[in-house]
């Protein structure tokens, strides 16, 4: 049987068959042909070189695949890729986790208690200063109606230096007890703040109405407290509607003086309070407020008596006066009023009840003596500074020295 298939040569591109022409023969490189002459010389019976022939390339011809499996096979292939970066790469650790941010005033504000009685609300309130480096705030305190728009919001305006233009260190305590009207009345004086310091505020307001209200304080504020209806200040009627008979005398019994508590709204530089002790067991009842300074120095000493004109004689044998803050403050030292080694003093009537002195105080046994900078004059600028603090101030106690001391 004649086979009728042919094999039937694929034609070539017409601009690859004229190379395949020039590629039809091609002779052994000069290289080999070297080798062969040596070869020749070495055995005379190998034949002469030959021509190689080159067979022209047959062109292949490509399928082209469907573009459905095209598309899913590029899918298979981003899937292989992908789960190949995810086996060599390393595991992408997550960012730390950015540091919890909370916004910490840096006065803090802490209403104690808000008590009325007879319409006068007594706000007593717990100042904390806790930041970095220190700060000064304006005298003007505020009491606010909760809620209400500015200025309307405004119930009380008080001041915590009137009309001074020293910088104060914030101390144990402050008192506004008196309203003005307008906050510029308050004078350019501020109180200083350090990290750490912890004072108390007492504001003394009358005719509050009834409802929620927040103490502010230099952009600070409290939180907010309620006022509520009046209390009635407690009294005595045990003799109430009694009417003495006839020939019936009656007495009253004048009540014991007490002095209004003091202490300073600012102290020189090194020192800070350590004591304040009320000694009720001494008549006339006496207080003393300590103040100590660094290793050497004197302690400095406030000493209240509660004694009403108690500076008259001083005054009257005419030793050395200063006006201060609307008060008169004379030297009233022992002798004839000047500074010993181991004390220094002047003193000033507060009010009816309160007679206070100023003093350096040295401590012999230690070794402690005045120095020339502790002089009236400094003890008359430190008078400038005294306030007012609530009757909690004071602890019951004894003035005396402890024993050995």
């Amino acid at each position: 049987m004649t086979d009728q298939r042919r094999e039937t040569e694929p034609e070539l591109v017409p601009e690859l068959e004229a190379r395949f022409d020039e590629l039809t023969a091609v002779e052994v490189p000069d290289v080999w042909a070297a080798a062969n002459a040596r070869a020749r010389e070495t055995d005379p019976d190998r034949e002469a070189p030959v021509a190689v022939a080159l067979a022209p390339v047959r062109e292949r011809r490509v399928r082209r695949s469907s573009p459905w499996l095209t598309s899913v096979a590029a899918v298979i292939a981003a899937i292989g890729v992908i789960a190949l970066i995810a086996v060599v790469r390393k595991p992408i650790e997550e960012p730390p986790a950015a540091a919890t941010t909370t916004t910490v005033p840096a006065l803090a504000i802490s209403t104690l208690v808000a008590p009325t009685v007879d319409g006068v609300t007594t706000i007593e309130l717990e100042l904390g200063y806790d930041a970095i480096g220190e700060d000064a705030l304006p005298n003007a305190v505020y009491v606010l109606r909760e809620g209400a728009a500015f200025p309307e919001a405004i119930a009380f305006t008080g001041c915590l230096a009137v009309d001074d233009v020293q910088l104060k260190l914030i101390q144990p305590a402050y008192v506004v007890d008196a309203a003005v009207g307008d906050a510029t009345l308050c004078g350019l004086g501020s109180i200083l703040l350090r990290p750490g310091d912890v004072s108390t505020l007492t504001i003394t307001a009358g005719g509050l109405p009834t409802g929620s209200y927040r103490v502010a304080l230099a952009g600070w504020g409290s939180e907010p407290f309620d006022v509520i209806a009046s209390v009635p200040a407690v009294t005595s009627d045990s003799s109430a509607g009694s009417v003495p008979s006839a020939g019936e005398t009656t007495t009253t019994e004048a009540a014991a003086l007490s002095f209004t508590e003091l202490s300073l709204q600012e102290l020189p530089d090194g020192y800070t309070f350590e004591s304040a002790v009320r000694d009720s067991d001494l008549d006339p009842q006496v207080g003393m407020a300590r103040f100590v300074g660094p290793e050497g120095q004197p302690a400095l000493v406030l000493l209240s008596r509660a004694i009403p004109d108690f500076f008259r004689t001083p005054i009257d044998l005419g030793r050395e006066t200063w006006p201060v803050n609307g008060r008169t403050v004379v030297v009233d030292g022992e002798g004839d009023g000047s500074c010993l080694p181991d004390v220094c003093s002047v003193g000033v009537q507060w009010d009816d009840s309160t007679a206070v002195s100023v003093m350096w105080m040295g401590d012999p046994a230690a070794g402690i003596e005045l120095g020339p900078e502790h002089t009236l004059e400094s003890l008359v600028v430190i008078a400038g500074t005294l306030m007012e603090v609530p009757d909690s101030f004071y602890r019951d106690g004894s003035i005396a020295p402890a024993d050995g001391a």
